[in-house]
């Protein structure tokens, strides 16, 4: 936020559509490049990579496949540009709606999942 809100002072803010120049890139919002830069700084690696880190430091496959699982949902189609769902054009301020939601329903299944293994074990130890 403070890198973007120094770049924003420096330079103005920019119109929607415009390419910017970001220290000699330049990142056209129709180009792959910029593309690849927002998924890795977006919130599917934001999600993605914590929770390998978190499955390995618990030492759970479970976790582990959960990970695996939402990454190669996620992060796999938009960098072999296979499209798994058809969203709705980046013009619409809904267009991120469709994506976000498959997101929350894959990681609400995984708790949901994580919650029924953690009720059957409790059950068995008493």
């Amino acid at each position: 936020m403070s890198a973007a809100t120094f770049w924003a002072t420096r330079h103005g803010l920019p119109k929607p559509g415009d390419a910017i120049d970001f220290w000699g890139l330049r990142l056209d919002p129709a180009s792959e490049a910029t593309a690849f830069i927002g998924i890795l700084v977006g919130n599917v690696t934001a999600v993605g990579l914590p929770l390998l880190v978190l499955s390995w430091v618990e030492r759970s496959r479970a976790l582990l496949l959960l990970a695996l699982a939402y990454l190669a949902l996620f992060l796999v189609p938009f960098l072999t540009h296979f499209q798994l769902f058809q969203f709705t054009p980046v013009t619409s301020p809904w267009s991120a709606a469709p994506r976000l939601g498959l997101q929350a329903v894959l990681l609400l299944l995984g708790a949901l999942g994580f919650g029924l293994a953690e009720r059957s074990r409790r059950r068995d130890v008493s």
